[in-house]
């Protein structure tokens, strides 16, 4: 039996004036364009769906690659810019390169989110760690894996360490309200409240149900 799998690829291009690659004579080259390529292939028999899946990437990548040199080629002959035939095979193909090993990138980032996140669900919280720990590393800047990595630390007794995600979460996205309460239960747990009702406060100011609760429950107890 087999499948045809089909990948879909959307690159944005960006040309600009590169030492070795152009030349300008009458004006330079700082044009954009969007290229959208699809690869299929044929899963046979024995073949697993993440091998099909990338032989039809690379079918797409040369697809999007043979269309965006062509591009190159005519919009440089418009503008009078020198560029060869390889100059414009090397240039392409160094900017779809780029732009896919991004797109796979936070891919990767994202199903090791979705896999911490059934991981917490399921209070494994040691995996949940790990599974954010890598999404971290693939997506630095994503606040929503600071801030569930720093709850599940939190709900592992790593009081500190979820202090510190959450610091990094608040950081990266000033207004994510679920932030503010759970360092302050961080807080709260370490014994400083000063820092805790400042949280909560912080949090049921943005209207989070659970930070006015929190907020009450401190204050009730100081």
């Amino acid at each position: 039996m087999r499948h045809i799998f089909a990948i879909m690829i959307a690159a944005l291009f960006l040309f600009y004036p590169s030492h070795g690659f152009t030349q300008v004579k009458d004006g330079i080259l700082s044009q954009s364009k969007e290229i959208v390529s699809e690869g299929a292939y044929n899963m046979g028999d024995g073949e697993t769906p993440s091998v099909a899946e990338s032989r039809a990437l690379l079918n797409a990548k040369q697809i999007a690659l043979d269309q965006a040199g062509t591009y190159v080629e005519s919009y440089t002959k418009v503008e009078n810019l020198e560029l060869t035939k390889d100059e414009i095979q090397v240039l392409t193909s160094g900017i779809i390169e780029a732009k896919i090993t991004d797109d796979e990138r936070l891919l990767q980032a994202n199903e090791w989110f979705d896999k911490g996140y059934k991981y917490g669900i399921n209070k494994e919280y040691d995996a949940a760690i790990e599974a954010f720990t890598s999404s971290i590393a693939l997506n630095p800047n994503d606040a929503k894996a600071y801030l569930f990595r720093g709850a599940f630390y939190g709900s592992e007794g790593q009081y500190d360490r979820a202090i510190e995600d959450l610091n990094k979460a608040i950081a990266l996205n000033p207004n994510i309200a679920e932030a503010y309460y759970k360092r302050g239960r961080a807080y709260a747990k370490l014994g400083n409240m000063g820092r805790a009702i400042s949280d909560f406060q912080k949090a049921c100011d943005m209207g989070s149900e659970k930070g006015c609760s929190y907020l009450q429950k401190a204050l009730q107890n100081r």
